[in-house]
């Protein structure tokens, strides 16, 4: 299945996402109180960096543009998930929890 590489679907799409990740992840995003803040600090997150990464300041729709034409692909991780169509959160001190001022 393609990626979605339009900027309104991909944060529509996204925004579904987080409302899952955060669920599943609750306990390591202790730092953000409620679901709405984290999800609201990802968005803005999104809009502010242009969608793109901070390490590389690749946009994740570029990288989903390249993994659509085969150019690149994903990495398998457990289960069923492929690493590669979707920003991932990094914290700055790795044995802290996530909180908006550590990703």
């Amino acid at each position: 299945m393609p990626y979605t590489t339009n900027q309104e679907e991909f944060i529509r799409e996204q925004e579904s996402r987080i409302k899952s990740y955060y669920k599943s992840n609750k306990i390591n995003l202790a730092g953000f109180e409620t679901p709405e803040w984290f999800i609201d600090w990802y968005l803005h997150e999104l809009y502010f960096n242009n969608n793109k990464c901070h390490y590389y300041s690749t946009s994740i729709l570029d990288i989903r543009d390249l993994l659509n034409r085969g150019i690149i692909t994903g990495r398998a991780v457990r289960g069923k998930g492929i690493r590669g169509n979707n920003l991932e959160i990094d914290k700055m001190m790795p044995r802290e929890k996530y909180f908006e001022r550590n990703c």
